[in-house]
């Protein structure tokens, strides 16, 4: 499989992980009475856009979700064993869990990032490692030879 082939193969799992790990975060933004789209929203800090209403802060929010699940997409359809790749894919998730809104959120100071409610946030985490991880094709997307 050559790299373009690769890449193609990726386009579903990670649509599939961007858009429905966000159910569990929306899900208790919904219960608690928030805005269900703020976690949206926030994203767009990530690349310096303020989280003012409307859908400038949305659609940039949006764009920078669809390049970070991207990004760990990729990686993970590299670094995930074949066996139980469900569960590794679920760990890793709590692993970006971490990386992505405790310590890069806290190292660049998105403050709008941090204020998510963390058990959302991290349920989301969770279920796009699973996600991805389930929707990959059987030999992983791996670059051959």
């Amino acid at each position: 499989m050559d790299v373009a082939d690769r890449a193609r193969s990726l386009v579903r799992p990670v649509v599939v992980a961007a858009v429905f790990s966000g159910v569990p975060s929306t899900a208790v933004a919904f219960a608690r009475g928030d805005d269900p789209l703020a976690a949206a929203r926030s994203a767009a800090t990530i690349v310096g856009v303020p989280t003012e209403p409307g859908g400038r802060a949305l659609a940039v929010g949006g764009a920078a979700h669809v390049a970070v699940s991207s990004f760990w997409g990729a990686v993970l359809s590299v670094v995930l064993p074949r066996r139980r790749r469900i569960a590794w894919g679920a760990a890793a998730g709590a692993a970006i869990y971490v990386l992505d809104m405790e310590l890069a959120a806290r190292v660049l100071h998105l403050d709008e990032v941090r204020a998510l409610p963390r058990l959302g946030q991290f349920a989301d985490h969770l279920a796009f490692g699973a996600l991805l991880s389930a929707t990959l094709p059987r030999d992983g997307g791996q670059v051959s030879g």
